[in-house]
């Protein structure tokens, strides 16, 4: 497998849980099968607590959402299809590459890490509620953020 970046070799490597991830050496770029984001988000195994005390740039991050959309698709390094680009989980402000037809993932380096500390600062807000608890919560604060 192939970084759709820079062609580098992608290698294996253990992620958290005993998940098998594919990774650039050089970019740090990150593949994940299908339910793999899933899985690691299910799982709570590094501490991001002063982390999540941080206080984002909101302009910056929306400033680098709109460039990321706006840039040039990658090829799928599984498959070779084009990927599209979306927000994550409409509220994160972390750009990432879906492959359409494998339902691949390509995360930049360090989007991973921002995508476990988003889902747990969801998490900690409504800590009772599932996966559509907190699809429905992103979706109110997108329009709490529109307002």
């Amino acid at each position: 497998m192939r970084c759709p970046h820079d062609g580098s070799t992608m290698g294996k490597r253990i992620y958290e849980a005993d998940i098998e991830i594919d990774q650039c050496p050089d970019c740090m770029g990150i593949f994940l099968d299908t339910d793999e984001l899933q899985e690691i988000q299910s799982t709570v195994e590094k501490n991001y607590d002063a982390k999540k005390l941080k206080r984002p740039d909101k302009a910056a991050a929306a400033f680098e959402v709109q460039r990321q959309l706006e840039s040039k698709p990658i090829q799928c390094p599984n498959c070779e299809e084009t990927m599209s680009k979306k927000e994550h989980g409409f509220t994160s402000q972390i750009v990432v590459d879906i492959c359409p037809f494998c339902r691949g993932l390509w995360l930049d380096a360090g989007e991973l890490e921002a995508l476990e500390i988003f889902f747990e600062k969801q998490r900690e807000a409504a800590p009772s509620m599932g996966r559509m608890g907190m699809l429905w919560m992103g979706v109110k604060n997108f329009f709490d953020r529109q307002g």
